[in-house]
């Protein structure tokens, strides 16, 4: 499975005020992709254009050799991609669980309707017991956004997109919150795409996309041998 950009281009008022131009990358499954950059340099559009959530000036994003506009932006989102927003998003009259479920039975997710697993993923980041059940309103902000991410991550879709989805949380947190994508992306086989400002995030990702004065510039993190 592969999430290709090609020749992207993207401005608001005039073409020659453009946030990037003719970007061409590609995306592929099994890898923890960092994108970072200053705050105002066009992560969070870009990514959004990733997620299916709006359409460049010109260029084509194409998920296996299809152009996502063709597929249908509104089924692309729905089976192919998910987003986690740094502001939760969480549907706030229900539970963590709930939450959760609702996610996998939206999607159509195999594991609709499989408490038992909502709720060993809810509690591998550390939201068990009464807070399962508990009003996400009633959680702190660490907390939801674990649940916001673990809403993502339950559901089939092959590609996770995720904008500063560790700016709440503590390092400790933080760390075990990557460690989480890194197994997704390995292990499960997906894309994980994340905006951070976090320069620890970004070391743990396997491909580092650095977005700087409108060029991206993309790095292979090699890491030793265990």
């Amino acid at each position: 499975m592969t999430l290709t950009v090609q020749k992207l281009t993207h401005y608001f008022n005039h073409p020659d005020d453009y946030l990037y131009k003719d970007v061409s990358l590609k995306f592929e499954a099994a890898k923890l992709y960092a994108i970072v950059g200053e705050s105002g340099s066009g992560k969070t559009t870009f990514v959004s254009f990733l997620a299916g959530l709006d359409s460049p000036v010109s260029g084509t994003i194409n998920f296996n050799g299809k152009d996502i506009k063709k597929i249908g932006l509104t089924k692309y989102r729905n089976q192919d991609v998910t987003i986690i927003f740094q502001a939760y998003n969480l549907i706030t009259y229900m539970s963590a669980l709930e939450n959760v479920m609702s996610a996998l039975s939206i999607t159509q997710s195999k594991h609709a309707g499989d408490k038992k697993y909502a709720t060993g993923l809810l509690a591998s980041v550390g939201i068990e017991g009464e807070l399962t059940t508990k009003n996400v309103q009633k959680l702190s902000g660490g907390q939801q956004q674990r649940v916001a991410i673990i809403r993502a991550l339950a559901v089939d879709a092959p590609i996770i997109v995720a904008d500063e989805p560790t700016g709440n949380l503590d390092s400790e947190n933080t760390k075990e919150i990557t460690q989480i994508f890194q197994k997704v992306a390995h292990e499960s086989k997906k894309t994980v795409i994340v905006i951070t400002h976090d320069q620890k995030v970004a070391s743990m990702a396997d491909v580092r996309i650095t977005l700087d004065d409108r060029k991206f510039t993309v790095k292979d993190i090699k890491r030793k041998a265990s």
